[in-house]
């Protein structure tokens, strides 16, 4: 008697029934992580740029209108209108400059130091308004070698300095009937007024402002070639006979 499988079979002998698809997965996207510490910072980045643009402008509108050099003044001439122009420039506590509106303080000055055309004017590169002043006199001395203490490019105008009677070669006092004190000083303290190299001598031209009073004894010293320049620190007050 023959025998039957429970199971049936689809299509011809020896060959497997088709194989169901698997079902098809669909994934999602992740779920969104929330930072919220991202976003304060990036919130605190922006109101700190916004901060920082917001003050560049301020600034760049806050401008005050300075004193410049309009063209070369020399060292020891007195500044007129014509030397000076007005600039613009933002204000900075750390700039000593010199408003416009102070420009009638300004001219008649002198220049202690060589003016250069399109910078700005400060307040340490103007001296006294008259030189030489009342009761003074501006003499001439050409040094060299010792008798400088500096060189020449190192001697700006408005430098304290003693000026002293040197001996003579023979030993004899500096300057004979020049008048020195005791420690051979002739002047105790006088003011540069102007220095000038010459390259084909090789002597210093200094002009120094000085007591009338003392003007001959230094001339005298002058003369004879027995006078010499010591640098002194920046003291004020008038100069010492």
């Amino acid at each position: 008697m023959a025998t039957t499988s429970s199971g049936t079979r689809s299509g011809p002998p020896g060959q497997r029934p088709p194989q169901r698809a698997a079902p098809e997965l669909r994934v999602g996207p992740p779920a969104r992580e929330r930072r919220p510490a991202l976003a304060v910072a990036a919130v605190m980045l922006i109101l700190v740029s916004a901060a920082v643009v917001a003050t560049l402008l301020v600034r760049a509108g806050d401008r005050t209108e300075v004193l410049a050099v309009a063209r070369t003044v020399p060292v020891g001439r007195q500044v007129t209108v014509s030397d000076l122009k007005r600039a613009r420039i933002s204000s900075d506590p750390g700039l000593h400059t010199i408003p416009v509106s102070a420009a009638a303080d300004v001219v008649g000055k002198v220049a202690a130091t060589t003016l250069v055309p399109g910078t700005l004017l400060t307040p340490e590169q103007l001296g006294p308004s008259e030189l030489p002043g009342r009761g003074q006199a501006i003499v001439g001395l050409d040094l060299k070698g010792a008798q400088m203490p500096v060189p020449a490019e190192r001697l700006q105008p408005g430098t304290s300095v003693r000026i002293v009677a040197t001996p003579s070669p023979e030993g004899a006092s500096a300057a004979e009937g020049a008048g020195p004190g005791e420690d051979g000083v002739l002047i105790g303290r006088a003011a540069v007024f102007s220095v000038a190299a010459d390259e084909a001598s090789g002597t210093v031209h200094v002009a120094v402002v000085v007591a009338q009073p003392e003007v001959a004894k230094v001339l005298r010293a002058a003369a004879l070639g027995r006078v010499a320049l010591a640098v002194l620190p920046a003291e004020p007050g008038p100069a010492e006979p």
